[in-house]
């Protein structure tokens, strides 16, 4: 019985030893692979860092000199965008006046900003109406509301036609015919702190809510 308990113990030391050699050899190449790796990201991260600073310094020696730098022009970058989907409220399409339109930005800056003006400019006689804004759920004056956060989106609004006498607050629109009169090309035009924008509104758009009043479209004969 002793030879026998001796034998086992025997078998299971000497079994060991090679799975903790391997077990060994195992660890020391994952500490080798892996210092060699993060050598080489150190190295990198050092590279670029260097990089950086070079050309901060070189940014920090022309604004020194007043010499242009590489960055875009503030025209390039916002701080507001604004984008060509305008809405109309009411229409032909609808069957109704025309109640109002609406311009759709947003603040794409790091940063808040101040609009300080907003209207549409007919391009046909130039008369102006002033763009409000929609703030929650109140349509309200420029002027009434503060400054506009990062990324947030803006949503200008134009109105048409006289006061409702019978609901205060509320407009009663134009024809489709007298709004394209007047409105079936415009351009937009705003200003923040910073900037002025600007952008047209074509009649092939406008033709887009007024089919068959603006844009080509076809007629009828006149009898001789």
């Amino acid at each position: 019985m002793s030879d026998f308990i001796d034998q086992v113990h025997l078998l299971l030391t000497t079994a060991w030893k090679p799975f903790l050699l391997c077990l060994a050899a195992l660890v020391t190449a994952t500490w080798f692979i892996s210092s060699k790796f993060y050598d080489r990201e150190i190295a990198t991260l050092r590279t670029e860092r260097d990089s950086a600073r070079s050309e901060v310094s070189e940014l920090k020696a022309k604004a020194k000199t007043g010499q242009p730098t590489s960055a875009a022009p503030a025209d390039d970058e916002g701080p507001l965008v604004w984008f060509a989907n305008i809405s109309m409220e009411g229409g032909p399409l609808t069957g109704r006046n025309v109640f109002a339109l609406t311009i759709f930005g947003q603040n794409k800056s790091a940063g808040p900003v101040k609009l300080k003006t907003a209207k549409l400019v007919s391009g046909v006689d130039g008369t102006a109406v002033d763009l409000e804004i929609l703030a929650g759920d109140e349509l309200l004056s420029l002027d009434r509301v503060g400054l506009i956060p990062s990324r947030a989106p803006i949503r200008l609004i134009a109105k048409f036609g006289p006061p409702d006498p019978k609901a205060p607050g509320k407009i009663l629109g134009l024809e489709p015919k007298a709004f394209a009169e007047k409105w079936r090309n415009f351009t937009f035009k705003a200003e923040d702190e910073k900037r002025t924008y600007e952008f047209p509104v074509s009649e092939d758009l406008m033709a887009t809510f007024l089919p068959s009043i603006v844009g080509p479209r076809v007629t009828k004969i006149s009898p001789q």
